[in-house]
């Protein structure tokens, strides 16, 4: 990339001075031969100056000393040569000077300028200036060789500072593409290094948001591989248990096992609904919830799994009956499940289930009769404890923090109020 916007450079810096040159260079030939003109004119018009008043062509005349290259010769009114250097004959320059007029010619080899000499009004001589052009090519090809050094020191300078402006880009974008190249990796990238470059400074900046955003993409989209695995598990057992105890004993009412099966399949549904809003961070419809009603679909839920492992189930649905919260329906009942699996599988004795409202909120209880012995710090580690004793399979460790994200999406937290007894707390926001 260096190399390349070196050679940029150097290839806009050339043409730019081949642009100039040319015209210039042409615009300093006319010039010069401009000058070389009203020079030879000049000298012209000082020479007839020394002609003396009375002079006639044959009298003797001594001319001033011309310039480097420049002869003098002057024509009587025939156009002959009678004194000085030229054509024997005068030229059209001559015959000009002869009708009163400053005669001026450029030949092959030179510039010539005839001046009338005059006395009395009348014409009666003329005096012929000629100059070598060796004298203004020789000016013309200094200042064009002074232009080429100063052309070549232009595009010297060009070189030298186009390789510290090339290496001041190249580097940091060839860091920029270093560094994107771990863009979509597990870890979001580090602080991109700044350049001082305003447009590669506002780059970087973008390419660490990007980076963050789709770090951020990728890890959500593990975690709801994950938790929709673990969520899915309750649903789908639930549905199993209703067809299990309706294949082993068949209920006269066959709607009833239809409903229980209907009820299963829309609360697969609604998990479905609320993990892809989780994951993708879409908004959910909240509204607020009798949280006996809340509670008495847990028992409903719940009991078949409780009396298969011969454990107690005690869901307090009398007292939640004066307790309402703002949350959303798929949600609360995600969390419960969660905890709740929990309590069956890992817990131990009968669990019972309370909501009762606290200072603003509502606190929904779930307790059993196991206890956490590790050594921790406090009753805010016991939840994460529970979590790690208990999911040596990684299952138990995904659903609760699960449920706490969830949780925490919708505005409450899961705690842990008791370590023996344990008892696990969802507190949900009064509004």
């Amino acid at each position: 990339m260096t190399r390349r916007i070196l050679w940029a450079i150097v290839g806009v810096t050339c043409f730019a001075v081949v642009a100039l040159a040319v015209p210039l260079g042409v615009v300093i030939d006319r010039e010069f031969e401009g000058q070389a003109l009203l020079r030879l004119e000049r000298a012209a018009i000082l020479a007839e100056r020394d002609v003396p008043v009375g002079w006639r062509p044959g009298d003797p005349l001594v001319l001033g000393t011309p310039l480097r290259g420049t002869s003098f010769g002057v024509y009587d009114l025939g156009a002959r040569l009678v004194s000085g250097t030229g054509p024997a004959q005068g030229d059209d320059a001559v015959r000009d000077a002869l009708d009163d007029w400053v005669g001026e010619r450029e030949t092959s080899s030179s510039y010539v300028i005839a001046v009338p000499i005059a006395e009395g009004g009348s014409v009666v001589a003329v005096l012929r200036a000629e100059q070598a052009l060796a004298v203004t090519d020789r000016r013309i090809r200094f200042a064009w060789a002074s232009m080429a050094v100063l052309a070549a020191v232009i595009v010297g300078a060009s070189i030298v500072l186009g390789r510290r402006l090339a290496r001041r880009i190249a580097v940091p974008i060839e860091s920029l593409h270093d560094r994107v190249s771990q863009l979509g990796a597990d870890a979001p990238l580090v602080a991109l290094p700044r350049s001082g470059m305003a447009e590669l400074d506002d780059l970087a900046t973008a390419l660490e948001d990007a980076s963050r955003r789709v770090t951020e993409s990728v890890v959500r989209e593990r975690q709801f591989s994950g938790e929709v695995s673990h969520q899915l598990r309750t649903p789908l057992t639930g549905l199993r248990l209703v067809l299990d105890a309706e294949r082993a004993a068949p209920r006269p009412d066959r709607l009833a096992v239809l409903d229980e099966a209907t009820a299963s399949l829309d609360r697969l549904e609604q998990t479905v609904d609320q993990l892809l809003a989780l994951g993708r961070r879409r908004p959910v419809d909240r509204n607020r919830l009798d949280m006996a009603d809340v509670l008495g679909g847990v028992r409903r839920r719940w009991l078949p799994a409780f009396a298969e492992r011969a454990r107690t189930l005690d869901v307090d649905v009398d007292a939640a009956s004066r307790v309402s919260a703002v949350v959303s329906l798929a949600a609360i009942d995600n969390v419960l499940d969660v905890v709740i699996d929990n309590a069956l599988k890992h817990g131990a004795g009968r669990v019972r289930v309370t909501a009762a409202a606290i200072a603003g909120g509502v606190a929904v209880r779930v307790a059993d009769e196991g206890s956490i012995e590790l050594d921790a710090t406090g009753l805010s580690d016991a939840l994460d404890e529970r979590d790690g004793d208990a999911g040596r399979s990684g299952s138990t460790r995904i659903g609760l923090r699960f449920a706490r994200r969830l949780l925490r999406a919708e505005g409450g937290e899961l705690v842990c109020t008791s370590r023996a007894p344990m008892e696990i707390s969802v507190i949900l926001p009064e509004v």
